[in-house]
């Protein structure tokens, strides 16, 4: 085991050596980057982390102090389906930026980049242990175009960091739906409705958490626990690297 660790060690200085790494955000080579390997000091301060006080249901942060526990006005207005969703960072800065090169620039890489801020902060440990992730999965022609679904790294990315949890892809996309980018909230809804079926659904051991890259106006992630709700799949949680 301890060669093991040794030889894993000097792999990773031998690539650093061969294909010197820079920051995903800045473009800087790294040549100390402690357990975040893929950005910089600056750019890794630059990550807008959420905490508390948070949204109840959603996650999304409040500014300034409140009084009690309470949900956004979003939420109030238009309730999730999930039980509570958590993200770990805002849709901004580095954040915005792991998040598109995960989607669009084959970005797979960032896995340990994940797996360290998953490991970085001691809620998460709580918040996965003994989880089944289950990942928002792409429709068939989008995963042979992107080679992956980074929904799953993410997800792989939690497991190395909370080895208890488990992963279960038990949803399919059975149907192609357009980008949701310029698309309105109600928009959004009408565009996933009916977007997902789920087979083979997990014994409830432990809590279910559906995992995704990036909480919008939770359309997606809605429509992903609906499926898991019409087998029978109650109180499902959500997850998501960030909340934009």
């Amino acid at each position: 085991m301890e060669w093991g660790s040794r030889g894993k060690s000097l792999w990773k200085r031998l690539l650093d050596i061969v294909f010197p790494r820079t920051c995903v955000q800045c473009g800087r080579y790294l040549e100390e980057c402690g357990e975040v390997r893929f950005t910089c000091r600056a750019c890794f301060e630059a990550y807008k982390f959420t905490k508390e006080p948070l949204c109840d249901q959603c996650g999304v942060p409040f500014y300034g102090k409140i009084a009690q526990s309470r949900k956004c006005a979003g939420c109030e207005s238009a309730p999730p389906v999930f039980r509570q969703a958590r993200s770990i960072f805002l849709y901004r800065d580095t954040g915005a930026r792991v998040v598109h090169c995960l989607k669009y620039e084959k970005g797979s890489w960032l896995q340990p980049e994940i797996t360290a801020l998953v490991r970085a902060d001691l809620r998460w440990k709580a918040y996965f242990e003994d989880a089944i992730l289950v990942p928002v999965p792409l429709h068939f022609r989008k995963l042979q175009s992107r080679g992956y679904n980074q929904a799953e790294v993410i997800a792989r990315a939690i497991c190395e960091a909370v080895p208890s949890a488990c992963i279960n892809a038990c949803l399919r996309r059975v149907r192609a739906t357009p980008s949701q980018t310029f698309l309105s909230r109600e928009q959004r809804k009408h565009n996933m409705s009916g977007a997902f079926s789920c087979v083979n659904p997990p014994e409830i051991m432990g809590r279910i958490i559906v995992v995704d890259d990036v909480l919008t106006t939770g359309a997606t992630l809605n429509a992903a626990v609906q499926a898991l709700n019409m087998v029978g799949l109650e109180d499902i949680y959500a997850f998501t690297l960030a909340h934009g």
